[in-house]
């Protein structure tokens, strides 16, 4: 579950091809930075996460109908509910590996009947993304969905972004129960995120324990039926308004349990963050991911190396992804030669 931003893109892009096979993308899509045209995150998600499926989700925080561009004229559209969304559906068919995902509006899902008219038509499966505490009618429309589309149906148990996400596992449990009495083939991720927005006031090394996991392994306990997978957002936070202020170097790094910030007290740069990161007891090299290729090209003061926020971020999520698809088989962790990018 992640936003079309760079750093998740990039991450997505620099992952090994046996990674990308594992897993399924559920995208926010938004329109590309600076681009003119609403085509440059389509041509940004294909480069990404080339012939292979994956969600397409709106990211609202970017339905700003007073920015008056062609890009976000195209996204906004989108939004629009009119015969079902036919916009958004329209989209999705024009991108051959997208999946739909079921539009929805506070607790419901609008003229639900004629959006199911054209994921029938568009015939690649349907995701259903939940908020399991705004998700009061949810069997209603499960039962119409069973109705019009029998297979390939995914509901995501999005629980958010906080440190609390753990106290949703009795809903999802309790609605994922309800499903299945409706159908016993429907499929189901649980997933969150958990990952902090502040690191200030917490020293120069900071252990972060992910939540994620206790949360998919609290629902799947409580639950002895049904095809349940792990989701997260891949290490990240919502999208937020930018705000003034002076960026303090950090450089994060992966494990299967937690992450390990390793973040600047003054003057201290992305070169001697990444010598720090590679002297941290928890560290183990030999994974040969981009992820790890970077941090260490920049603590050896190399191209390319990491020199922004952005950058930074992308290798932390890069890291995490490819953790957490292999979490089940660590056997498969470590990567055989793979040629990096290095723009």
């Amino acid at each position: 579950m992640i936003h079309a931003r760079l750093a998740e893109i990039r991450a997505l892009r620099e992952l090994p091809n046996a990674t990308r096979n594992k897993i399924l993308p559920l995208i926010r899509v938004r329109p590309w930075l600076n681009a003119k045209s609403l085509d440059a995150v389509w041509e940004r998600i294909s480069e990404a996460f080339p012939e292979r499926w994956f969600g397409l989700d709106l990211d609202a925080t970017r339905n700003l109908p007073s920015k008056d561009t062609e890009a976000y004229r195209d996204f906004c559209a989108l939004f629009n509910p009119t015969d079902g969304f036919a916009n958004y559906y329209s989209a999705v068919d024009q991108n051959e590996w997208a999946i739909p995902v079921l539009r929805s509006a506070g607790f419901g899902f609008p003229d639900l009947g004629r959006q199911l008219e054209h994921i029938v038509n568009l015939d690649r499966g349907l995701i259903v993304r939940v908020e399991p505490l705004r998700a009061a009618n949810l069997s209603d429309a499960a039962i119409a969905i069973n109705e019009a589309v029998p297979e390939n149906v995914l509901f995501v148990f999005d629980c958010g972004w906080g440190r609390d996400i753990l106290s949703q596992a009795a809903a999802c449990v309790g609605h994922i129960e309800a499903l299945l009495d409706i159908h016993e083939n429907f499929e189901f991720v649980v997933g969150g995120s958990s990952f902090p927005n502040s690191f200030a006031k917490q020293g120069e090394r900071i252990e972060i324990g992910m939540v994620e996991r206790q949360l998919f392994q609290e629902v799947r306990r409580n639950l002895n039926r049904g095809e349940l997978f792990y989701g997260d957002w891949g290490s990240t936070r919502p999208p937020s308004d930018p705000v003034p202020m002076k960026n303090v170097a950090r450089i994060d790094f992966a494990l299967p349990g937690q992450w390990i910030a390793h973040r600047s007290a003054g003057e201290e740069d992305y070169e001697e963050l990444a010598e720090d990161v590679l002297a941290d007891p928890l560290w183990t090299s030999g994974l040969g991911i981009w992820g790890e290729y970077m941090i260490e090209s920049t603590a050896a003061g190399l191209e390319p190396a990491i020199k922004s926020p952005a950058m930074a971020a992308a290798v932390r999520v890069n890291l995490h992804m490819h953790i957490q698809a292999n979490f089940d088989d660590p056997t498969n962790m470590v990567v055989a030669d793979e040629p990096f990018d290095d723009l």
